[in-house]
Parts: C-alpha cells; sequence; structure tokens
C-alpha cells in the first residue's frame, strides 16, 4: 500500500531554519564530522612530526658529537706535531746531538738511545712522546697563567714590602728628629730654669748682704748714741 505523503509537511520541514531533519542540523552535524575528522588527521601529522623532529635531532646530536671528536682529536694532533717540532729544533737538532761532539759530553741514557735511534731509523714521534708531553706541559696557557700570576703576586709583595720598609725608615727618622727637637727644647728650657735659679741666688745674696750692712749701720748708730749718752752723763756729774 503506497505510503501517503504529506507535502506540506515536508515543505515546512525544509523550510524551517531549526529542529530534527532541518537541512541546518544536518549542516551542522556534516561540520561537526569534518571537524573531527580534521582533528584526528592533525594529532596524526603531530604526532609523525615529533617523530621526524627527535629522529632529525638524534641524527644531528650524533654528528656534532662526531664532528667535535674530529676537532678535537685533529687539534690533538697538532698541538702534539707543534710540540714535536719544538723539541727536535730546540733539543735534538743536529747541532745539539752530543753524541757526535768531541770530547764526548754528559748525557743521561735516554737521550743516548733516542740520538742512536734517530741515526738508525730516523725521528719518530711516538719514541719521543714523554718529550712531547713535557714541552706540551710547558706551553699549556693555565700553567703559563698560574706561573705568571704567581711572579705577579711575588713581585707585588716585595714591592709592598720594600715600600712598608721605606716608611718604617721614614718614621723612625721623623720621630728620631722630633725627639731631638723635644730634647733641644728640654735642654733651654733647663739652662733657662738654671739661670733663673742663679739670678734668684745673687739677688737673695744681694738682698742680704745688703741686709747685713744695714743692721751693721744701725747697731752703729745705737753705739754712737749710747757713747754720747754717756758722755754727757759724766759730764754733768762732774
Amino acid at each position: 500500500m503506497p505510503q501517503a505523503t504529506n507535502r506540506q509537511l515536508v515543505r515546512d520541514v525544509n523550510n524551517t531554519p531549526v529542529g530534527q531533519g532541518t537541512v541546518y542540523n544536518a549542516m551542522l552535524k556534516i561540520s561537526a564530522a569534518t571537524r573531527e575528522r580534521a582533528k584526528n588527521v592533525n594529532e596524526g601529522e603531530q604526532l609523525r612530526l615529533g617523530k621526524v623532529t627527535r629522529v632529525m635531532e638524534r641524527h644531528r646530536r650524533v654528528a656534532d658529537n662526531t664532528q667535535n671528536r674530529q676537532l678535537e682529536k685533529m687539534q690533538k694532533q697538532l698541538k702534539d706535531l707543534q710540540a714535536f717540532q719544538t723539541v727536535l729544533r730546540d733539543k735534538y737538532s743536529i747541532d745539539n746531538f752530543r753524541t757526535l761532539k768531541l770530547p764526548p759530553q754528559r748525557m743521561s741514557d735516554r737521550r743516548r738511545k733516542l740520538e742512536t735511534m734517530f741515526y738508525s731509523c730516523g725521528f719518530s714521534q711516538k719514541t719521543m712522546q714523554p718529550e712531547i708531553r713535557r714541552q706540551l706541559q710547558r706551553t699549556d696557557p693555565a700553567r703559563v697563567q698560574r706561573k705568571f700570576k704567581r711572579h705577579l703576586l711575588e713581585s707585588c709583595r716585595q714591592d709592598v714590602v720594600r715600600l712598608v720598609d721605606r716608611n718604617s725608615q721614614l718614621i723612625s727618622d721623623m720621630a728620631a728628629i722630633s725627639l731631638n727637637d723635644v730634647t733641644g727644647e728640654t735642654d733651654d728650657i733647663i739652662e733657662a730654669v738654671t739661670d733663673g735659679n742663679d739670678v734668684t741666688e745673687d739677688t737673695a745674696n744681694k738682698s742680704n748682704q745688703k741686709g747685713n750692712v744695714e743692721d751693721e749701720t744701725d747697731e752703729d748708730k745705737v753705739l754712737n748714741e749710747g757713747k754720747l749718752a754717756g758722755g754727757s752723763c759724766n759730764e754733768r756729774l762732774t
């Protein structure tokens, strides 16, 4: 039996903006499904990109480490070669061979062995590793810096000690000069006091002498008056 279709209802559903079974709801479902599918695709791409990035970083680290090791090895070989050349130029040149000089000179057993070996097989960097290590230690920047620092501190310490000694000597000289000045002033004061005492004693002596003279004069006056009084009495009695 054929189904009856309510065309008015279908037309109303298609014309309604919202609601179940409408075109708007269908578009929303399609948009949500598309957005979810894009999100899943992006997450997958992010995971794949993370894996690729980690692989590339690991490869870069391995390459950097390999390159650094190669550079360090080349620098070490270059330093060893330069130290070897320096040792040969300064200590083991032909002019410095002691086994060729007459009369025979004193030398260590190692030097005699090395020079004899050089006659037979030439110069070898492998056999001169101890000398090369000593040369590298002497030219090490850290060692040179420590040595320069120690020398600078020692020179500064000597300068400070010399300056302190000079200042101490100057202070001692100034103290001695001040003491001499004070001693001279004290002597002058003592001399002045002594002269004052002498003047005082002279004045006292003069005063005593004057007093004695005055006493003697008074006694003479008294005696003379007594004599005069006695003479007048005798005249009256006669």
